[in-house]
């Protein structure tokens, strides 16, 4: 690729489940991406832990050498809140990787954030699209959304691009249903017939319906 000009392109969809190793429980985040020495930024979100940004940094790099298949791409979530922004947490991609993607764009990926690589610890997830083209030859994608967006568990974990190191816990919640008293009548028979709904996260788990 001597010589010739590429561009760079970063959709931020939004961040999901931000994390603070400080305990806050809102940030007034903002997504970074920087390349090399260059830098740039998208609106603050305030006071919030699932920010939706819906924008586009794009950076125009002239008559790169070999050396830019291997420039990283850093993606960060900076909480601005405060007299110091503190990143969040963070994630590299090369240009090469990104340019080997089919039609030389990734859509609708989710990453894992991390403080960095040596930290095992999961800060949040980010969605973004990315592309790399090069200004000469490719067409820019399109970046707009989906009609119905998949926001299941499912499609998430599809779609989702971890590092190596990040470390991921399953938990198991279990919950024991006793009795409920002084329910009120519900029906003109005077009965209720109940069932208990449990709710977490994204998670929906109910109880038998119990006729009276």
């Amino acid at each position: 690729c001597k010589g010739q000009d590429f561009s760079v392109r970063v959709y931020f969809h939004k961040a999901k489940q931000l994390m603070s190793t400080k305990d806050d429980k809102e940030f007034s985040p903002k997504g970074v991406v920087s390349i090399g020495k260059k830098i740039e930024a998208t609106d603050i979100i305030k006071k919030t832990q699932e920010p939706c940004w819906d924008q586009e940094v794009t950076f125009t790099l002239p008559n790169v050498g070999e050396e830019f298949w291997n420039e990283t791409i850093n993606v960060s979530v900076v909480d601005t809140k405060g007299l110091l922004s503190n990143t969040i947490g963070s994630f590299d991609f090369d240009c090469g990787s990104v340019y080997r993607a089919p039609k030389h764009f990734m859509r609708n990926k989710w990453v894992v954030l991390r403080k960095s690589m040596e930290e095992e610890m999961v800060m949040g997830f980010l969605k973004i699209n990315i592309c790399v083209l090069n200004l000469k030859k490719d067409a820019f994608p399109e970046f707009e959304e989906e009609d119905e967006e998949d926001e299941s568990e499912e499609n998430i974990i599809a779609n989702l691009i971890s590092s190596a190191g990040a470390a991921f816990e399953q938990i198991f919640l279990h919950t024991d249903v006793v009795k409920a008293m002084d329910l009120p009548q519900m029906d003109i028979g005077g009965t209720a017939d109940p069932y208990v709904k449990m709710m977490f996260g994204k998670k929906i788990a109910q109880t038998a319906n119990i006729k009276n």
